[in-house]
């Protein structure tokens, strides 16, 4: 969406207006959050008029915004929820906004169009909320980050989300939409993108990390399975392990007895079979069952780690097999 010329005209205007209504160093004492004064204690502090300005992505801190701008922000939000029919049709609106305003961008909504719009509402809803308390609202920020972890948020895509909102509220508030109000929106929706883009690129390496590792652990089982698939054989599973590590639960034996069992067993040689040896081991081996069902899961909750909505599939998928085993779970 590109800036009208009435818009430039009235940010150029109200320029000054901005600038010193978020300089904290500028505002009377009791102004300022109790919060603000503890900036020399080691917690980062977002540099809020250049957050009014574009996203800032090199940092990952507090923002603070003065009390009146956060009340004036909340008040604007409130009415603009109350002059909608209900919350589906703010988040409607929203919607509406910003898939007009980048048609291009349609691919990211994944999800059915009354769903994505009630998050878009809800989100926002727990942002303004969280507005007077910078540190809910940086744990907030992350926790909604992590859940974007799959989506490739940019500087340029996060200005279009930023406009069309922006732009939804001044048609809709009119001259309710004060310029503190639209200033401090500006503010927290690029305190937002920047907090996305700053954790996919901090976190991305522990992401890549964590599904190496998975590969080099389980290697060697597919290998062996696609051995087996050639050659016509039955894929290995749990209700056949090696009898030495099977035996230890029917009857008891001598610690040393035991141990020339287990040398006996074959050593594992992937993630699979250690999971199984160490389940007979420890006497598990009677809960085969959901056992075998977590395993069967784990890769896809393993290698889906950065796309939230798949992980929750994955792992409600994993509830329901568990749901229909019929033999009690023990899992301690």
């Amino acid at each position: 969406m590109e800036p009208t010329e009435d818009m430039e005209e009235q940010e150029d205007a109200c320029g000054d207006e901005v600038a010193s209504a978020f300089s904290i160093g500028d505002l009377a004492e009791e102004d300022i959050p109790e919060e603000a004064e503890a900036s020399a204690d080691g917690i980062e502090v977002e540099d809020i008029e250049a957050l009014v300005t574009d996203v800032q992505d090199h940092v990952f801190g507090e923002m603070r915004l003065p009390e009146h701008v956060v009340t004036e922000l909340q008040t604007a939000w409130n009415t603009f929820l109350a002059q909608q029919p209900s919350r589906d049709s703010a988040g409607d609106a929203i919607y509406s906004a910003i898939f007009d305003a980048a048609p291009e961008l349609q691919y990211l909504f994944k999800t059915a169009r009354s769903v994505m719009a009630m998050k878009f509402v809800n989100a926002l809803n727990m942002l303004v909320a969280d507005l007077p308390r910078p540190t809910v609202l940086k744990a907030n920020t992350e926790t909604l980050s992590f859940q974007h972890l799959d989506i490739d948020v940019t500087t340029p895509r996060a200005g279009v989300f930023r406009d069309a909102i922006c732009e939804l509220l001044q048609q809709e508030l009119g001259a309710n939409l004060t310029t503190l109000a639209l200033s401090g929106l500006q503010a927290l929706l690029n305190y937002t993108a920047g907090a996305m883009i700053y954790v996919r690129r901090e976190y991305s390496d522990r992401i890549n990390i964590l599904r190496a590792s998975w590969i080099a652990a389980s290697h060697a089982r597919l290998a062996e399975q696609e051995e087996q698939a050639a050659n016509g054989q039955p894929l290995a599973s749990m209700d056949r392990l090696p009898a030495a590590a099977l035996e230890g639960e029917a009857e008891p034996a001598s610690n040393s007895k035991r141990a020339k069992k287990i040398q006996a067993t074959k050593v594992p040689e992937n993630f699979n079979e250690m999971f199984c040896f160490n389940a007979a081991v420890m006497g598990f081996n009677m809960g085969i069952n959901w056992m075998e069902a977590v395993l069967d899961q784990f890769e896809n909750m393993v290698l889906n780690a950065s796309n939230t909505n798949r992980l929750q599939e994955e792992c409600d998928v994993l509830s329901l097999r568990l749901i229909k085993i019929k033999d009690p779970i023990v899992f301690a």
